[in-house]
């Protein structure tokens, strides 16, 4: 019986494949894969945001397949679960990843509310309750509305803090319609209907975080579904929300955007105009490339066979004389790597991580198939209109 692929090709434990799995696998998100420089320099703004007391905001554009959501997935765990997360910064950071998706009339109550779930009705009440008992006194209210901004979100922090049942306070919180009787029960005059009290909502809250040394990070993803936002109002809205967001008043709410798009001019103009972009800063604004140059090829395959091989059935293999003794480039032969690499050069705006891992796939199942424990050229063949269809 032929020999699986994991074992063929000497893959890492429970692997099928050199699939990357960063949504789930602890290591897959540990490594990075795509142009380095650039991710140190997401990672080294990231800290000196945080050494100044702000949250990180940026946007992340680039084709698809580029990297965009490994990108994000990477910052995650450098911020939470990598062992150098104390050398980016003392205070304890938390992401939220939302990967929203948006019609013709979605407004930004939508993403509000997204972010607001995100943070979890639990921890948000968790830290109310904390706020509200160190505050307890006749001058509570007065500093509610001094902290919050506004009567209205006053009384609902209040009052979530205190409801035995907090499900209808949650969904106003949210910016959720209720009905007269349910804003009465609540002494609250009216629904949340503009972007300054959604606004108003989150800073209060997170800035209820910061104080107890937690930030909060939001990784939007794939947010060029924007573009199938077409009601003007609702476009308005999220054009105010981001800049309201971006503005250096709020230091309290971070969030770096994943977006498609092939150069800045193609992102929506309505969540990327002037006055946000002056806010936002061009040093917040990264374009993540192909993988266009021969050095960053070999890099990025490396990386990749680093990651999945293991080193102990590769020994294995060369001691029963199935694999040659000291292949730089395992389970590539020198020649298939100098055929991926030319592939690449020959069509750079192909040259995308997502499309080097179909083609080692492909490759694999192909070397399976005449029964070889390598990949050498021939393999490489059906791969080839990966690097060609649609460019």
């Amino acid at each position: 019986m032929a020999a699986p692929l994991n074992e063929r090709f000497c893959l890492k434990g429970d692997r099928k494949n050199f699939t990357i799995n960063f949504r789930t696998d602890h290591e897959d998100r540990a490594a990075y894969f795509g142009k380095r420089k650039i991710n140190e320099e997401i990672i080294e703004d990231i800290r000196e945001r945080y050494m100044m007391g702000n949250q990180p905001k940026k946007y992340l554009y680039g084709q698809y397949g580029v990297g965009k959501t490994h990108t994000l997935f990477n910052i995650k765990y450098k911020l939470e679960e990598s062992p150098e997360a104390e050398a980016i910064t003392d205070y304890q950071v938390k992401c939220c990843f939302i990967d929203a998706e948006f019609k013709e009339k979605t407004n930004y109550n939508y993403l509000h509310a997204q972010m607001m779930e995100a943070l979890t009705l639990e921890k948000i009440r968790e830290v109310i309750d904390e706020y509200l008992a160190k505050n307890a006194g006749p001058a509570l209210e007065g500093k509610l509305r001094d902290d919050f901004g506004d009567a209205n979100i006053a009384r609902a922090i209040r009052a979530l803090g205190y409801a035995g049942e907090p499900i209808t306070l949650w969904k106003w919180l949210c910016g959720g319609s209720l009905t007269a009787a349910e804003l009465t029960s609540y002494n609250l005059t009216k629904n949340m209907d503009t972007i300054s009290e959604m606004y108003r909502v989150l800073v209060g809250i997170m800035r209820l975080f910061v104080n107890k040394g937690i930030y909060y990070l939001f990784l939007l993803d794939e947010m060029e579904g924007l573009t199938n936002v077409r009601n003007q109002d609702c476009r308005e809205s999220f054009h105010d929300a981001f800049r309201r967001l971006a503005d250096d008043d709020n230091s309290v709410v971070g969030f770096i955007v994943s977006i498609y798009a092939m150069q800045e001019e193609d992102i929506p103009d309505f969540v990327f105009r002037e006055d946000f972009k002056t806010r936002l800063n061009k040093a917040n604004i990264h374009h993540l490339e192909y993988l266009a140059h021969d050095d960053d090829v070999r890099q990025f395959l490396n990386d990749l066979f680093e990651l999945v091989v293991d080193d102990d059935k590769k020994k294995e293999r060369e001691k029963e004389g199935k694999i040659p003794n000291g292949m730089k480039y395992f389970p590539l032969t020198d020649e298939a790597m100098e055929e991926l690499v030319n592939l690449a050069i020959s069509a750079p705006t192909a040259s995308l991580p997502r499309n080097f891992i179909s083609a080692l796939n492909e490759g694999a199942v192909h070397a399976a198939r005449r029964d070889s424990y390598v990949i050498d050229t021939q393999d490489l063949t059906p791969a080839q209109a990966i690097f060609t269809e649609g460019f």
